[in-house]
């Protein structure tokens, strides 16, 4: 496993999936426990990284950016079926499981949007609530 990194063993224990760029670009292969029957399951110009199996060891999510940025892809786990899952303008990259639920990171500037929006929430509520306590007290 040349330049290998990133692995991953499958739910059982029989295979491993890791990241490899010995053919000039990061592909994803899996590879049987005992360094035997190694495959490329990705095997495309793109740069395709970080795997990690579904708990039931049937998919393997990824991350690539063959449409142009970094999306969130599964696939069969024999590298059949990829799917883009965020196809979206944002960065999206590690993905991992939970139960049986993907769990895709939000990128930074989604999460600080969503901060700045509940701190200005917070400010207009006060903003209000001090306009009609200084309206009621006048009369």
């Amino acid at each position: 496993t040349d330049h290998g990194s990133y692995p991953e063993w499958s739910p059982d224990g029989k295979k491993i999936a890791f990241c490899s760029e010995k053919s000039g670009n990061w592909e994803i292969y899996v590879i049987d426990a005992d360094g035997s029957n190694q495959v490329n399951l990705t095997n495309n110009p793109a740069h395709d990284m970080d795997p990690t199996w579904s708990p039931d060891g049937q998919k393997i999510a990824f991350d690539s950016d063959r449409d142009g940025n970094k999306e969130i892809y599964v696939m069969n786990a024999d590298g059949s079926s990829a799917v883009n899952l965020t196809n979206n303008p944002a960065s999206d990259r590690d993905p991992d499981w939970c139960c049986h639920a993907l769990l895709v990171e939000e990128p930074l500037f989604k999460i600080i949007f969503k901060i700045l929006l509940i701190v200005a929430l917070i400010v207009i509520s006060v903003i209000i609530i001090f306009s009609r306590h200084r309206t009621n007290s006048k009369s």
